[in-house]
């Protein structure tokens, strides 16, 4: 029998690759402890990535006359400071993501044999690309930390430091202090695969509900689905809320990297940078899908309630139930989006597609003036 990655083993994975940034939600009713530990331990991780950002930003300074330098620099700065800021949402966000996070698990726990059957579907059906960033983000600070095998270089990433690093010590807690570091971005990313299955699952909840709408026979079941799409409702606005604000740092970091990762490759640098890079950019552009494609979906399914209550047996019903009928069609034409005015369009397949193509024509001026 062929083994399938099961829901329960997603979220176990996902939440123990997070603990290097401690921004998996401590459960809902954790003590003062648990919660105080928790926010100490994140405290810590940010100022970790802030001394190394501040040594980056220092190597920067002296070689401030080398574009090319300076810039791929700033390619390896942008996956510090995403993950400083993400660790800081995740502390602005953490109650509200305790409530997403235990709803969504107890949902699992309590699921039927058909919702558990569309949940596996649902697994299977983004298995590939969750995946291939899991692993992505474990072996690739694997492959960043090895970096000075392959290059002339003393650490793993292109820092400076205002003191002598002579001394074997001063230079092993410097190296160590990286590469814990280095592990931290990757972690970074399990964010993104958090946000993602909340999308997933608040989709997989809209297609369940689609289903229930087609079977409504009376009133009674009329308005027990009723009650679950208003649940429902209110879960998707804390969703949303919760979401714009890493969607918007996603969308600014995946544009900052591909440009300048591009950037550097088309320079000609060393192989190991190239395949650096290349790597760079993909996990970075994957990152955005990450969230444009259950988004996208989401869409779908929320604007189908109404199909699906039109293909319900409405026919012969009573006016009451023909009216309540009708208010929740007008209510499934304002479908879930997730979007910031001014900022973020509305985060879709085509936003994603867009968000690449733009991010090219970046990659080309900043070539050109480079090249001026």
């Amino acid at each position: 029998m062929k083994y399938k990655v099961t829901i329960e083993t997603a979220i176990a994975a996902t939440k123990y690759a997070i603990l290097p940034i401690c921004c998996w939600p401590p459960p809902i009713g954790a003590n003062k402890w648990a919660v105080r530990r928790h926010n100490i331990c994140g405290w810590l991780a940010i100022v970790l990535l802030v001394i190394n950002v501040l040594s980056i930003i220092y190597n920067i300074y002296l070689n401030r006359n080398d574009i090319d330098r300076c810039i791929k620099i700033l390619a390896e700065m942008g996956a510090l400071m995403s993950t400083c800021m993400k660790i800081l949402i995740c502390k602005k966000e953490r109650l509200r993501l305790q409530v997403l996070v235990a709803e969504m698990e107890n949902f699992i726990k309590q699921a039927t044999g058909e919702e558990k059957e569309l949940i596996q579907a649902y697994v299977d059906r983004c298995f590939v690309l969750h995946t291939t960033v899991f692993v992505s983000c474990i072996l690739g600070p694997i492959f960043f930390i090895a970096g000075p095998i392959f290059q002339p270089q003393p650490f793993p990433g292109d820092v400076a430091y205002p003191f002598e690093v002579n001394s074997t010590w001063l230079w092993l807690c410097m190296y160590v202090m990286q590469s814990i570091s280095i592990f931290q971005v990757g972690s970074m990313v399990m964010i993104d695969i958090l946000y993602a299955m909340l999308l997933w699952y608040t989709g997989l909840r809209f297609e369940l509900l689609n289903l229930e709408f087609q079977k409504v026979t009376n009133t009674n079941e009329l308005r027990g689905c009723v009650g679950k799409y208003q649940k429902l409702i209110r879960y998707t606005e804390n969703l949303t809320a919760s979401t714009r604000i890493i969607a918007v740092e996603i969308t600014s970091i995946a544009m900052f990297a591909v440009t300048t990762g591009g950037f550097v490759i088309i320079r000609r640098p060393g192989k190991y940078d190239v395949v650096k890079f290349i790597f760079f950019e993909l996990v970075s552009a994957m990152e955005l899908l990450l969230f444009s494609w259950p988004a996208d979906h989401l869409i779908k399914v929320s604007e189908e309630v109404g199909a699906s209550v039109f293909n319900s047996d409405w026919i012969g019903k009573s006016p009451t139930m023909l009216r309540n009928m009708l208010s929740i069609m007008q209510r499934s034409q304002q479908p879930v989006v997730i979007y910031v005015d001014g900022l973020l369009p509305i985060l879709s397949l085509a936003f994603y597609g867009s968000t690449m193509s733009a991010s090219f024509s970046y990659l080309t001026t900043l070539r050109a003036i480079a090249d001026g």
